[in-house]
């Protein structure tokens, strides 16, 4: 976890702070518990500037006094991230201090490499005030294998494109190059694609054209992050005169292949110097332990958490987890640590699949529910991908509805990583009443919340009354709802 530091010096007007940094490639000597190296500069009276080194993926952002004491009123905090000049955040309200110390705001993991704090200079609390900046660093990452439609018959392969060159001049034997250039050799739709080593939160990309001649050849490419099965991203060249180098930015988009395609005609040529991808990877956050509410012919709950995802079934050797079958079948696992998770991997089994139609699932904070998924929307697969969007949380709870359901898992994947975890301290408890055909429902939700003035980050849903199967399913749309509206 980095932290940056932006000191206020008072002035007149509003007092704002910019920070920023530049992409650079890092070695493993580069720690997530180290503080950054700053250089300050300043440009004027109420700005001052300073130099990061890496694109930070923003947690929190804290405002402390230098003393260590202390503030006692509420300031209003104008705050934005920007990544390569494309706003990716933006707070505007009123802040209220934490135990006289700092004021916080939970910024939920978004990518930047510029921050700008404005702050009322009728808050003269502030004139002995640090900002501080928590966060995880990007930075170039590896690519396990690169392939293309073609090769061309002198050199040029996929490989090229990714071996750590940047030269374009294809003399030197480093542009990737597909077929062209003769009527018996051509490609028609020439494509490239490069997959990483790992799932990764990717921040931006560079594409490092041939430059000894042909620029113009990679006008009008088509890129495109793909994870599993599922396209994520996909930016289309609007140039009109051809670039050396193209930095295509996004906000944390969650992928392992990157797919770069010129539309189709005859004689096209896509040559790539190098590909360099920014962001930073997503391990696979280990399982500590698994339950569910039964379980069928020995297919125990920690065989959906054991690396194998063969789903075949009637082995004597069980490798899936199976319940009996029964009413709401439910698993869940509980991670070694609480994590910000990225995204969660569901092998369905070989056969049966019907069976895993129209699954919940919810990621817990032990119990806070911090996101919902149901599915329903893409029928049913032999492998979900559930894009989360960097929600903290320690458990994962899959559940089927209904009468004579079975669940079977193949296994279980969780993508993240364990880092800054938000303190949970206010807590804002609503009840409603729902009038159904049946009877009054009685629900009480708690809403938790880094401050009364700040987005919830979590609920917790508590079932005053008892409901049927029907009135629950309901119950549980609504907050879904909710839970959409608030980003959870």
């Amino acid at each position: 976890m980095n932290r940056i530091d932006l000191s206020i010096s008072p002035s007149s007007g509003r007092r704002r702070l910019i920070g920023f940094s530049k992409y650079r490639r890092l070695d493993d000597s580069n720690s997530e518990d180290t503080r950054c190296d700053l250089l300050m500069q300043e440009t004027g009276e109420t700005v001052l500037q300073r130099e990061l080194d890496s694109v930070f993926v923003v947690s929190k952002i804290e405002i402390r006094h230098q003393n260590g004491c202390c503030f006692n009123g509420d300031i209003n905090v104008k705050l934005s991230i920007f990544n390569m000049d494309d706003e990716t955040f933006q707070y505007d309200g009123i802040l209220s201090p934490f135990q006289d110390e700092k004021y916080e705001i939970f910024i939920g993991n978004k990518l930047g490499d510029k921050v700008i704090v404005e702050v009322d200079s009728s808050s003269t609390v502030l004139k002995n005030a640090n900002v501080e900046v928590f966060g995880s660093t990007a930075s170039i990452l590896s690519f396990d294998t690169a392939v293309q439609s073609s090769d061309y018959w002198d050199g040029g392969e996929a490989k090229l494109a990714i071996d750590g060159d940047t030269n374009g001049d294809w003399s030197l034997g480093s542009v990737s190059s597909t077929a062209g250039g003769y009527l018996y050799d051509m490609d028609t739709n020439p494509w490239w694609i490069g997959t990483l080593k790992h799932i990764s939160a990717i921040s931006n990309i560079k594409i490092y054209n041939r430059n000894d001649c042909c620029l113009e050849r990679i006008i009008g490419f088509r890129l495109t992050i793909s994870v599993g099965d599922e396209d994520v991203f996909m930016y289309n060249d609007k140039s009109t005169i051809g670039q050396s180098v193209y930095e295509i930015p996004m906000d944390a988009t969650i992928g392992n292949k990157i797919k770069i395609e010129l539309p189709p005609g005859l004689d096209r040529i896509l040559h790539l110097a190098e590909v360099e991808v920014y962001g930073f990877e997503l391990p696979s956050s280990p399982f500590q332990s698994a339950a569910q509410i039964s379980t069928h012919d020995g297919a125990e709950a920690n065989f959906a958490m054991d690396k194998n995802e063969d789903g075949v079934y009637g082995t004597e050797v069980k490798s899936y987890s199976q319940t009996v079958l029964g009413m709401n079948p439910w698993w869940e696992g509980t991670l070694n640590q609480v994590s910000t998770i990225s995204m969660i991997t569901i092998y369905n089994m070989d056969t049966k699949q019907d069976r895993l139609e129209g699954f919940h699932l919810t990621l817990l904070n032990d119990d806070i529910v911090t996101f919902m998924y149901i599915d329903g929307a893409k029928g049913i697969q032999d492998r979900y991908d559930i894009f989360v969007p960097f929600r903290v949380g320690n458990k994962v709870r899959i559940e089927l509805k209904g009468m004579k359901r079975i669940l079977s898992l193949a296994e279980v994947e969780v993508f993240g990583s364990g880092g800054f975890v938000p303190t949970f301290r206010t807590k804002m408890v609503c009840e409603f009443f729902f009038s159904s055909e049946f009877d009054i429902i009685h629900v009480k939700l708690t809403i938790i919340a880094p401050n009364c003035r700040s987005f919830p980050i979590g609920f917790m849903l508590e079932m005053i009354s008892t409901v049927n199967s029907q009135e629950m399913d309901l119950v549980v749309l609504l907050f879904q709802m909710m839970a959409e509206r608030w980003q959870l």
